[in-house]
């Protein structure tokens, strides 16, 4: 939730765009963090066709980013006015050079769109919006127990991976520059959908709809940028300059041909005007995959069944984070770690901390409680963040700091690779103990230390399950969702979900109020969603404050209210 405004940098007196994020936004520490991510991305990144950074900061709570004050508009605006073929392939081509030199210097910009597209003058594209780049080593070693399925980027220009929450390269920008390209040859996007998940099933089963006979020349490179397996999609940016200075090249060989590449298009039709499929049928997706494209679209019918989403229904209870009700809320005094404590030591010229913590990991270390007491978000984002770091003392200066909880053994058992913790564990989960049984699921789930086995470590999730932890529910409900076989497992997986949010625990109200959002899943519930979004947010859930963003940025959601 931001807003731009004309401004005056006074040191320099000129024109600036201030970028500043609504207070509301501004008072949770994990936002705040990611709007200066954003600055220091694009500050980092010199390039003519990618929007320069001028000052970030915060001031009195206020976080705000200056930037070059871009006059000439934006893409989307050009689009529906008309652009002649040339200049569509001329602003394709800047755009490439903008994310050649991002993906050169180690970010994916995951939201390139119309709107991220401004104009310097007339002629000179440059791409903003950087608040949702990663870095290329960002997307890798997800668990399950780490994945939340999110509304991050625009729908209609996402890549496949990116909507089915796969890690990302340079491929899937590439994909979204190929939406962009069709877009301003037809006016029209060639996959058209009302949410992610009907999108996603035109990615899959659609083959990319024909151009208009004069653009037959470019069909084969589009349909390759459009790819949906990305190992058959154009492979990086260079290859689209390259195809795009050999069609420069031999503009004139098309000059006594269908092909007119100055021929101005009409603004946009209110219906798509090319539906024709090319030769090869788009088959080359993967059934595990598709599994979990149905699995969007499938999920209505069920959550329609459940008065807790039913948009016919009364309003839900949504039960507010409390510690009695929850658990959750505040740590035990065991489990409080002062700063002094946490406070890392000396760094040496590494940057490693020079007290690396020494810690024994054996079974008598697992903590033996039979009790699943669901996390605070600073705990579980410690968690993602441990066991995703290449720095494997990451991991135990996370045990170092949350010791008594079910991440840390997991944690733990993943560190010491000790055959008799998991043995203990077993002998625990056969007694009943639903912590063990939380652990060792998973441990076979992720295949750490076990092999893994993901009949098991659904079983096992199951049996945690039953101890009424909103943890362990929400844990069982991803892995129903994640790989369900039928439509009793789909409902089962929905139902222990709702359970989950019921009791407060914000992961669980995250996932549902994605579900809620996207449309023919629940009815398009969009209140109840961004209700559930505002309640993991007041927990600290980034993700859940990311989204609430993202949304009201994109104009997806109802409107914003004014900032303070």
């Amino acid at each position: 939730m931001a807003r731009v405004y004309r401004a005056i940098q006074r040191g320099f007196d000129r024109p600036v765009a201030l970028k500043i994020i609504s207070s509301t936004l501004a008072a949770e520490k994990e936002f705040g963090q990611r709007f200066i991510r954003e600055a220091k991305i694009v500050g980092g990144l010199s390039n003519a066709h990618i929007v320069p950074v001028y000052d970030v900061g915060e001031h009195d709570g206020v976080y705000y980013l200056a930037m070059e004050l871009l006059s000439g508009g934006d893409l989307r605006a050009r689009i529906d006015a008309g652009l002649n073929h040339k200049t569509a392939i001329d602003i394709i081509s800047q755009l490439a050079q903008a994310l050649k030199y991002a993906h050169a210097s180690g970010f994916i910009h995951r939201d390139v769109k119309p709107d991220n597209v401004l104009f310097r003058d007339s002629n000179t594209a440059v791409l903003t919006d950087f608040g949702i780049a990663r870095t290329t080593d960002d997307n890798a070693n997800h668990t399950q127990i780490t994945q939340v399925s999110s509304v991050i980027g625009s729908p209609a220009y996402m890549s496949p991976e990116q909507a089915l929450g796969k890690p990302l390269d340079a491929r899937s920008d590439i994909f979204s520059l190929g939406i962009l390209l069709y877009e301003m040859l037809t006016g029209n996007l060639p996959f058209n959908g009302n949410n992610v998940a009907e999108i996603s099933l035109q990615h899959a089963q659609d083959s990319v709809p024909s151009l208009p006979p004069e653009l037959r020349p470019l069909q084969d490179f589009v349909s390759r940028m459009l790819a949906y397996d990305r190992s058959n999609r154009v492979s990086s940016c260079d290859e689209v300059l390259e195809f795009i200075a050999t069609l420069t090249s031999r503009e004139g060989e098309y000059s006594n041909s269908a092909f007119d590449p100055n021929a101005t298009l009409a603004a946009p039709a209110t219906t798509a005007a090319t539906t024709q499929a090319i030769s090869t049928p788009r088959n080359r997706y993967r059934p595990a995959a598709i599994a979990a494209i149905f699995l969007l679209v499938g999920t209505a019918v069920y959550l329609a069944k459940d008065k807790f989403i039913n948009p016919e229904d009364p309003e839900p209870v949504i039960v507010q984070p409390d510690v009695a009700a929850t658990g959750a809320a505040e740590p035990q005094p065991s489990q409080r770690v002062t700063e002094a404590e946490t406070a890392p030591g000396d760094r040496d010229s590494s940057g490693q901390t020079g007290n690396t913590p020494d810690i024994e990991t054996t079974t008598s270390d697992l903590a033996v409680v039979d009790s699943v007491s669901p996390p605070r978000a600073d705990e579980f984002f410690a968690f993602t963040e441990a066991v995703t770091s290449p720095d494997s003392n990451d991991e135990l200066r996370f045990i170092e700091r949350f010791p008594q909880g079910v991440l840390a053994d997991i944690v733990r058992t993943k560190v010491s690779g000790d055959s008799e913790s998991v043995a203990g564990l077993i002998t625990r989960a056969q007694d009943g103990d639903a912590r063990a049984q939380f652990v060792l699921s998973e441990l076979y789930d992720t295949g750490w230390v076990v092999e893994q086995d993901k009949a098991r470590a659904l079983a096992l999730a199951s049996q945690s399950a039953t101890s009424q932890s909103p943890f362990s529910q929400y844990h069982y409900a991803m892995l129903l969702l994640a790989d369900s076989g039928s439509d009793a497992q789909k409902r089962d997986g929905l139902q222990m979900l709702e359970q989950a949010a019921q009791q407060g625990f914000f992961l669980a109200q995250t996932v549902l109020a994605n579900y809620l959002f996207e449309g023919r899943l629940t009815g398009r519930d969009e209140p109840k969603s961004l209700r559930l979004l505002e309640l993991a947010g007041a927990q600290g859930d980034r993700n859940a404050l990311f989204n609430l963003g993202r949304i009201y940025d994109s104009g997806l959601g109802n409107q914003p209210p004014q900032p303070d």
